[in-house]
């Protein structure tokens, strides 16, 4: 079968993507859409998969995240996949939309896309989870936020689905991974699995000398080799400065609160055109892909902190 790209919600984003790394997961959705419309119970379950002995547990484990429901013995995804017919009906991004969101992209960076976009489109939403066919994936560029944070210091990057740029959100995930990506040797070299908290002590007082652009320091610094590896800080004539765009949180809340206005006009399009759930993450990903073609950018970094 077709690969599925699937779309699921930040607040389950760890369990969603704990069941898209089971191979099991991938066959049974690939089995239930094969047989849909037909009668399946646990035991044509176990008959269609014998050597799958967690079989059980994942089904339990799936209808528990209410990805399957179970109606008198009978199972059935509980989740849509969408065809590249489905997804071509949908309505396009509005011409004044895109130009007045271009216009305050540009003005404010990948922090808007990053803090405000993002959070109204796809964290400030009930829960989803589906999928799209490959052929209806290329039409919707889809992008994962990845965020290393403690309450004094955020690291943020936004990538294309599937990369992995060099990045320390991306690094640390990989850690937890036990991933070996050749593209974070470097950074291996310099901290290898470095205690989180320790190093988001380090960075924090490297990225306060950046911002006030004091010299380098002569002796070796591993921490500060991982911030200039993945581009977080730069060094200009001697001086330590940052590289990404930086923001008080407190100052994003404030962002988030004046373009809510901007926001409820797009949503209340999706309601006069009727899009279910699932239908209005397509509309705004198809959106937020055409605001980051425009940017002239796949990837992109920022620091919140305070």
């Amino acid at each position: 079968m077709a690969k599925i790209t699937y779309f699921y919600a930040e607040d389950n984003k760890q369990s969603s993507a704990a069941f898209l790394q089971l191979p099991l997961f991938h066959r049974l959705v690939e089995f239930f859409l094969k047989h849909e419309g037909q009668r399946i119970i646990l035991r044509k379950l176990k008959a269609a998969f014998p050597e799958a002995d967690s079989l059980d547990q994942l089904v339990e484990n799936l209808v528990s995240a209410k990805l399957l429901i179970r109606n008198d013995r009978n199972y059935q995804l509980a989740f849509p996949i969408y065809t590249e017919e489905q997804v071509l009906l949908l309505p396009k991004v509005r011409t004044s939309d895109l130009a007045s969101l271009k216009l305050i992209a540009n003005a404010k960076g990948s922090l808007f896309l990053g803090e405000i976009l993002w959070y109204y489109f796809f964290e400030k939403t009930p829960t989803y989870f589906f999928g799209l066919t490959a052929d209806a994936a290329n039409h919707y560029p889809c992008y994962e936020r990845q965020e290393f944070a403690n309450d004094d210091l955020s690291f943020v990057s936004i990538s294309k689905k599937g990369q992995e740029p060099l990045t320390l959100p991306n690094y640390f995930n990989q850690l937890t991974r036990n991933d070996q990506n050749p593209i974070f040797t470097n950074l291996l070299e310099h901290i290898g699995d470095v205690n989180p908290s320790y190093f988001m002590q380090q960075a924090k007082r490297i990225i306060k000398q950046a911002q006030k652009h004091r010299s380098v320091s002569q002796k070796p610094n591993i921490f500060l080799e991982s911030l200039l590896t993945t581009g977080i800080v730069k060094v200009i004539d001697g001086s330590l400065c940052m590289n990404v765009p930086n923001e008080r949180r407190a100052e994003v809340q404030l962002w988030r609160s004046a373009f809510e206005e901007t926001m409820a006009s797009i949503f209340h399009f999706e309601k006069q055109q009727q899009l279910n759930q699932h239908q209005q993450i397509l509309f705004r990903t198809q959106l937020f892909a055409e605001l980051m073609t425009a940017s002239e950018q796949e990837t992109f970094a920022y620091i919140l902190f305070g």
